[in-house]
């Protein structure tokens, strides 16, 4: 039995059986599951990293308006001095790494001129290797449809994205995104963490003096891990602005005063 998953929420499903010759019946057997919808990523902090074309000098359609939160506004590639044919494409930096799943595509809201049909979508680590696209296939083929398209695919562990235009659905050269959405996950840090910090002597005498420091970092490097350091408290205490771990953890002299 093929079970349809038609959106999101929660369901029990019973499998039932009659009962036996004596008219016993069989227990019912349940299953609950839930089906979530996809996080969509915060935009704040995103940069475009590569436009091909934007009509700035026809109006307000440039690349940015493609992630701005307004369905008012859009990003159009230029169509008042001249009109270069598809495939068009925007580069967006996110900011940070995310595992990516997916991306929501909303057509223009005030016509269909530049409305997306064929599509290519990349995720990348550095913004220059994008390897094959993640997703690929038909967005539109409706002049007349203007609801938002959702795309999902397996989690794919990126910061940047690439959304390529193949074709316009009048089949002209331009290309209208009035937003761009992407659904996916935080990716947990792997990078080095202070764990703790412990000082030795943990309490001075009046006059001042000497005490080691111990800052223990967590997924640290063999060697040269940077270490920012600061004191609350001047006055009571100086530390170096910085050092860098190499093996082990660090150890540093912070000057105490009482």
């Amino acid at each position: 039995t093929t079970v349809h998953i038609s959106g999101a929420g929660s369901c029990t499903i019973t499998a039932s059986q009659a009962g036996d010759s004596n008219r016993n019946p069989a227990a019912d057997v349940p299953q609950s599951f839930s089906i979530l919808t996809p996080a969509v990523l915060s935009a704040s902090g995103w940069r475009v990293l590569y436009v091909d074309s934007q009509a700035t000098g026809c109006g307000n359609y440039a690349a940015t308006n493609a992630f701005d939160g307004n369905s008012g506004t859009m990003w159009l590639t230029e169509w008042c001095s001249g009109s270069p044919p598809p495939p068009h494409e925007i580069q967006i930096d996110l900011g940070a790494s995310y595992t990516i799943s997916g991306f929501q595509y909303l057509p223009r809201q005030d016509g269909s001129n530049g409305n997306v049909a064929n599509y290519e979508f990349y995720v990348s680590t550095d913004g220059v290797n994008w390897g094959a696209a993640v997703a690929s296939g038909t967005l539109m083929t409706s002049t007349s449809d203007v609801t938002q398209k959702q795309v999902t695919f397996t989690g794919v562990v990126g910061r940047y994205v690439r959304f390529r235009a193949m074709s316009e659905v009048h089949g002209g050269p331009w290309t209208a995104v009035a937003e761009l959405n992407v659904l996916g996950t935080t990716v947990a840090s792997s990078g080095p963490e202070i764990a703790s910090v412990t000082m030795n002597p943990a309490s001075i005498a009046a006059g001042g003096t000497t005490s080691t420091a111990t800052v223990t970092l967590t997924n640290a490097p063999s060697s040269n891990a940077t270490v920012t350091l600061a004191s609350s408290n001047t006055n009571a205490a100086t530390v170096p602005a910085t050092d860098v771990v190499n093996a082990g953890p660090l150890l540093l002299r912070a000057h105490l005063r009482a």
